[in-house]
Parts: C-alpha cells; structure tokens; sequence
C-alpha cells in the first residue's frame, strides 16, 4: 500500500436545487446559519503552490451573512468560518444561497460542514456527479465495508491468521467492485462534460486524482484533450494539462529528469553523474511505513548487485532533516541518501510525478526510464538483464 503524499481536502455533497441567473461577471451569496450568530465567513481560494488567498470576508450577524464582488470566471473555492469550520463550492456569477442547517458546538481542529447550495450551473454539473457517487457507497453491499476493517483490525490484534485471511479476501472483492464503479462513473462524467470547470475538478480531486496507477496516459489524455478550449482559464484545467505534459516525459524509454540535490554528507549528487550505472530511484520519507518496511529488501538487492553496477539513490521527500538524519542512523542504509530540504527543491518531486510514497524509478546506463514502481520478480528480471 502507498502512502498518498498530499492530503486532500474533503470533497462535499452539494444538496443543490435550481438556478437563478445574476448578471454576469457578479457573484450574489446569501446564507443562513442555525447554531451560530456572529463570526467571520472568508471566501477562499488555494494557490497552486498551497498559498491560500481571500477572495472575500464578511461577518455572521443574527445567524446571516452575504457576500457580493465582481469575477471573470467561475471557479472553486473554499469557505472558511472562524477558521475551522469550512465546505468547498463553485463560485460563479450567479445567485446563491447557502443554508447550514446544524453548526457544530464542539470546536475542532478543523470541521467540514455539509450545507445545502443552491444555484450556480457549475454546482448543478458537480451536483450530477456526486449524487451519482454517493447512491454507489451507499448499495448495501458497499455497508459491509466499515464493519469488515472494524473485525480485521480485531482479527490483527489476536494475531488470528484464519480470520485475517478470510476478511481480506471478502473486503478486496467487495472494494474491488466498489472502486470499479466509483472510477467508471468518476471517467464518464468528465467526458461528458467537457465545457464544465467542474470536470477537469473531478479529475484532479476526486478518487485518486490523475494517479498513473488507476488511469493509463492514453485514457488521461483522451479525458483532457476532450476539455472544450472555453474553459482554458481554469486553474484545473491547466494543472490537468501541466500534470499530462509531465506524464509523458515520465514513459518508458524517455530520458529521466536530472536533478542535483544534497546527501547526508551535505555533498551535492547528480542523477547523470551515475551514468554507465543501473539506477534505482527510491522516493520516501520517514513517517512512510511502508516505505521503511521496503528497506530490508533493498538491502539485500543492494548487497547482491552493486558490485555488477547497481546504485541506489533514495530520496526523502519531507523538509524534516532531523527525522531523516535519525531514521538513516535508525536503519542502517549503506547507499546514497538526498533529501529535498527546500522549496526550489520540490521540483525534483513535481518532475517525477511524486502521488504517492513510496514511488520508485529504475534508471538504465544511459539514462533512461525502464520501469516505475517495478515489483521485486520484475525489478531483478531486469537488473540480471541490464547488468549481465
């Protein structure tokens, strides 16, 4: 199992009924809220580089508040409340009305709220998709999920091997199915609705985003080359085309990304410095425990190949240079060690489409990609053919 490297924010289900046109290029918001009488509500809007920026503040009075601005384009956005009460929506020139008919009590950490929305095309688009979503996790069959990992986690405690077994073959099927359907209707709704910002939103944020492991390139290219060019200025749309660009430097055959990044030496280490040399590129981070699980394995690849031309370069992918120091003591790893310790450096991640850890590249003598995320009989047919 890979650890998703980015949390996403909660996707919600819109509650959406009927639309009233404003004029256009102005946006009129109007809500209610039960259980709150003042406060402050932002209108928030979340940069590519996870900067986050006010579109628009008001304050609750009486248990109301309103929002009115000019805009170009629709748009998702977020809306926050005393900063740790929020709900995700399109913003478009148009009326809307919110209603939040329960406000938590208990103040959390952060709370993601379920109001009902009304108004807005965009919102109707989305509304389509997630009602068609929910109506398939909530099929009886799908019920049984929750109660299953509720007996494994039991099963795992009393170390009942018969139990374990038998509860992950009747939750893999039944997942299986489940994210069968959830993949198909999340694909059919973005090619069906090309000229819809909500579709390129589906596709980045719902399921497991524009993961390579659930779509090919051919299938990611055929949902955005089918985008209608009149919804270019969206920063989904260019995230999906960006995201696509790098998918195809990334096929096998091409050459891999170089970068120069800094080892547990402090000396700078440049992946076309280990030309002539069969490559492994192994994308972790501390708090991945499937990827500190992978380290007794490596090692012993790495003791029976790296005299035949076999490097290793793992590459911790969190900013936490002390915890990188201290699980490399921890582990004992005797091959090259980088980290990506400061902003510039993410690059290096974004070039590798880095979705989840661990992700690893094999890199052939000259440089080009021969396999992503290899399993360990495939990973070794390939070394012994390479380095014969």
């Amino acid at each position: 199992m890979q650890f998703i490297k980015h949390i996403c924010i909660f996707i919600l289900v819109f509650q959406l009924i009927g639309c009233k046109t404003n004029n256009e290029g102005t946006y009129q918001i109007s809500g209610t809220i039960n259980g709150l009488d003042t406060g402050t509500i932002s209108i928030v809007e979340w940069t590519g580089n996870g900067d986050e920026f006010i579109i628009d503040q008001t304050t609750i009075k009486d248990g109301t508040f309103s929002f009115s601005g000019k805009m170009l384009h629709s748009k998702p956005v977020n809306i926050l409340i005393n900063e740790v009460y929020g709900f995700s929506f399109f913003l478009e020139p148009e009326d809307i009305m919110i209603t939040i008919d329960s406000f938590p009590k208990i103040e959390e950490e952060f709370t993601v709220l379920k109001p009902i929305i009304k108004g807005g095309i965009e919102n109707q688009s989305y509304q389509s998709f997630s009602r068609t979503r929910d109506s398939i996790k909530a099929l009886p069959r799908f019920k049984k999920i929750d109660k299953l990992i509720e007996r494994y986690a039991v099963a795992l405690k009393n170390n009942n091997e018969q139990e374990i077994y038998a509860i992950e073959e009747t939750l893999n099927a039944i997942e299986t199915e489940q994210y069968t359907l959830l993949h198909n209707t999340r694909k059919t709704f973005i090619l069906n609705h090309p000229k819809a910002i909500a579709a390129p939103y589906v596709l980045l944020h719902e399921g497991d985003g524009m993961s390579t492991e659930v779509f090919t390139e051919e299938e990611l290219e055929a949902m955005i080359t089918n985008f209608d060019s009149s919804i270019a200025y969206s920063s989904d749309y260019k995230e999906c085309v960006h995201n696509l660009e790098v998918i195809k430097k990334l096929a096998i055959g091409k050459t891999a990304p170089d970068f120069t990044l800094q080892n547990q030496s402090n000396i700078p280490v440049s992946l076309k410095d280990y030309r002539g040399k069969v490559v492994l590129l192994d994308f972790w981070t501390y708090w991945c425990a499937p990827c500190v699980d992978e380290f007794p394995y490596l090692k012993e690849l790495y003791g029976n190949y790296k005299n035949k031309g076999f490097e290793i370069i793992s590459i911790s992918d969190d900013p936490d240079i002390d915890s990188w120091k201290k699980a490399l003591t921890e582990n004992n790893l005797p091959w090259t060690q980088c980290i990506i310790a400061s902003d510039k450096e993410t690059d290096v991640s974004r070039s590798y489409y880095i979705e989840a850890l661990p992700t690893k590249y094999l890199i052939g003598k000259n440089g080009e990609i021969l396999d992503k995320n290899p399993d360990r009989e495939t990973l070794e047919n390939i070394l012994k053919s390479k380095l014969n």
